[in-house]
């Protein structure tokens, strides 16, 4: 029913369903390793294994433009989160570490250089 997304009568919905025969589907989709929400899973799996980035974690502005820059921290861990939400590449200096989690093309990080590419976030573990 719905494509497995609700169990609500079609009247009910908030939003219409997609009407066409190859619309996605909550089986599809939880069959699917590249789909969004096993996307979303990861990066909620991600988020509970690190506790920095957890309700308890602190946070720290280092750059407010392109690229967001913040740092979270709780006790012993520290997690710099990269965010360039323009289509353009970013460079931009970082705290060195290890990068442990990406979205969309991701960078790279060399030293305490990271290069973004657009449209993308990186997570540092520092």
């Amino acid at each position: 029913k719905n494509a497995g997304f609700s169990s609500a009568e079609k009247e009910k919905l908030y939003i219409p369903q997609d009407s066409s025969s190859d619309r996605p589907t909550v089986s599809d989709q939880m069959s699917d390793e590249n789909s969004l929400y096993n996307f979303i899973k990861s990066m909620i799996d991600f988020r509970m294994k690190n506790p920095a980035l957890q309700s308890c974690g602190e946070i720290e502005f280092k750059n407010i433009g392109y690229p967001l820059v913040f740092e979270r921290t709780i006790e012993n861990q520290k997690i710099t989160v990269v965010i360039n939400p323009s289509a353009d590449a970013k460079e931009i200096e970082v705290s060195a570490g290890k990068v442990v989690f990406t979205v969309c093309k991701g960078g790279n990080l060399d030293g305490n250089i990271l290069k973004i590419n657009g449209t993308s976030a990186v997570f540092i573990e520092n």
